[in-house]
């Protein structure tokens, strides 16, 4: 995905798979963390294996595994260490990690922020 900040405010200007809503939120803490809310309409990934140790030259009738990634629609954090580019002197995050709310406590009554995921960020091109 490719966000904008401004003044507090988040663009969301191209995401691929489209699954993040903008505008959305930043914020910059004290201890020099970023963290940028979006609201997602969700994303789900599924990742199939076929073939295992006891039979690695099976074909494709051999044992199936799956695993399932998934990010539930609602609201997901962005949340990394800023550091500043050499170059230019931008603040940027070179990497963090996807935050989602999750029912905590006694009976679910409240809520956490689980991991869910990690991003990696990489400087573009200038824009206007």
């Amino acid at each position: 995905a490719t966000l904008r900040l401004a003044a507090g405010a988040v663009e969301v200007v191209a995401c691929e798979p489209d699954f993040l809503e903008g505008p959305g939120t930043y914020t910059v803490s004290s201890d020099g963390r970023l963290a940028v809310t979006l609201s997602t309409e969700g994303f789900r990934r599924t990742f199939t294996t076929t073939g295992s140790l006891q039979s690695v030259f099976g074909g494709e009738n051999t044992k199936r595994t799956s695993s399932v990634y998934e990010i539930p629609a609602g609201p997901i954090v962005l949340a990394g260490a800023t550091d500043l580019l050499p170059s230019s002197g931008d603040t940027f995050v070179r990497e963090g990690t996807v935050l989602v709310p999750e029912a905590a406590g006694l009976f679910g009554a409240g809520t956490r922020a689980a991991p869910a995921g990690s991003f990696s960020g990489r400087t573009g091109g200038a824009t206007s």
